[in-house]
């Protein structure tokens, strides 16, 4: 067993949006999709991203992000119930959990992530911090404590979406101290 990072998401995070900023934090490259030729409405479409059930267990989705810097390619798992967040048991409680090595680009991706949607990182489920870098989702970039359906609030996301920027060098060294080594 190794030196693991997990993010934390609020109940409210849907795995393919997560999977969508994870691409565009990876720097794939997205567009505005319509949903038919007669209509203005859309959704956020980023290449190389995709979400798949896991046979045999359906307490998790597979992220697969095949990032045009192929050293960033990504197969992670989302959990749709995480076991616990600050040491409180939190299973069914809805909250969801991605859970990669310690590495400094898993770091910085999963920040990235959070100051999106809001929720918590633990940079070292090792140590004895459970918690290194949280967000409200208020404070968010999305900035609202629910995933939409329709509307303007639905248009508002997948643009928020659409303008996720790539993780830079300096963004992902931030974390090379933190990241675990052998």
């Amino acid at each position: 067993m190794g030196v693991d990072t997990k993010v934390y998401f609020p109940p409210y995070v849907r795995v393919g949006d997560a999977a969508k900023v994870m691409g565009m934090l990876l720097g794939c490259k997205g567009h505005f999709q319509l949903f038919g030729t007669r209509n203005k409405d859309g959704y956020a479409e980023v290449e190389g991203v995709r979400v798949a059930s896991v046979e045999g267990v359906p307490e998790c989705a597979r992220i697969v992000v095949e990032s045009p810097r192929a050293r960033e390619n990504k197969y992670l798992l989302w959990h749709y119930y995480a076991d616990s967040i600050d040491g409180i048991q939190k299973g069914g409680k809805g909250w969801h959990e991605i859970i990669g090595g310690a590495r400094a680009l898993n770091m910085a991706l999963f920040v990235g992530m959070v100051d999106f949607f809001g929720g918590k990182v633990d940079f070292n489920d090792c140590d004895s911090s459970e918690v290194d870098y949280s967000v409200k989702p208020k404070e968010s970039i999305w900035g609202h404590k629910f995933s939409p359906e329709d509307n303007a609030l639905w248009d508002e996301m997948q643009y928020k979406i659409l303008a996720v920027k790539p993780l830079t060098v300096a963004d992902i060294a931030k974390y090379v101290d933190n990241a675990y080594r052998n």
